[in-house]
């Protein structure tokens, strides 16, 4: 599915965006077949009454979005998204090349129960949902990797009872406690390195700590930030990992070193 845009929708208890249940799908992934230069989907401001701003998943339900700009949805749990999967069939989210900002909730951006939360080359910033980020209600997996995770001051990133299945790998974010307790590890870094955090700019700017700092396989070979450009962009620079910057914008070179010129 291509240029998809979820707006304004309002419920009254769950899923003011999307609600699905029953094994059902929606699928905003690959193969994108979008503008260069902007985001792919537009998911804003959506309104549940109680659980699921955006989206809210059931037993075997999934959802999965990239190149997604998701901003301002509101509910009274999971902001963006509320899981409620099944011990037989869990609930799936994937979230990949997304900016998720600006979203309210009185607890938690995403909430899971028995459901599997995938996030990769992601930016998550500046939502306001409590005291925790992630709230994870058990029986379910999690795998991390690339992104930047920066919540309210004091927040968690992650709140979730023992035994929670949590891989992490190339992250940034404001606090790492809640995530390497789930033995999962987060660089902390208070400034990530944003062109204007003000202005909800979140490209990185060339002295940024997310730069050129990750190695990242994807299946099927093309990776494209959300704006559309081709990643990684190996810049003059020394890598850390590899050549994937962390979060939803690739750095791309300035005008001129576009030709080679140092």
């Amino acid at each position: 599915m291509s240029q998809l845009r979820v707006e304004g929708n309002r419920a009254e208890r769950n899923g003011g965006g999307i609600w699905l249940q029953s094994a059902s799908s929606l699928q905003a992934d690959l193969p994108l077949v979008c503008p260069v230069g902007e985001p792919c989907h537009t998911m804003s401001q959506n309104v549940a009454g109680e659980a699921g701003g955006l989206v809210w998943l059931g037993e075997g339900a999934s959802f999965s979005a990239a190149r997604a700009w998701i901003e301002a949805n509101v509910a009274d749990t999971g902001a963006v998204a509320f899981a409620e999967g099944g011990s037989a069939a869990p609930a799936q989210i994937s979230l990949s090349n997304s900016l998720v900002y600006d979203n309210t909730a009185t607890s938690a951006l995403i909430a899971l129960g028995n459901s599997q939360m995938t996030l990769a080359l992601s930016t998550l910033v500046d939502n306001n949902t409590g005291t925790s980020m992630v709230l994870d209600f058990g029986g379910n997996t999690h795998d991390w990797r690339a992104s930047l995770l920066y919540g309210a001051p004091g927040s968690v990133l992650l709140s979730a009872p023992f035994g929670t299945t949590l891989a992490t790998d190339c992250l940034i974010g404001h606090e790492n406690a809640s995530v390497l307790g789930n033995g999962g590890d987060v660089f902390v870094d208070d400034d990530p390195g944003f062109e204007n955090r003000g202005s909800a700019n979140f490209r990185l700017r060339a002295d940024s700590g997310a730069v050129d700092v990750c190695s990242y396989n994807e299946p099927s070979g093309i990776v494209l930030d959300l704006e559309g450009n081709l990643r990684p962009v190996d810049l003059p620079n020394p890598n850390v990992a590899g050549a994937f910057d962390i979060g939803a914008f690739e750095r791309r070179p300035s005008a001129m070193f576009a030709n080679g010129f140092e």
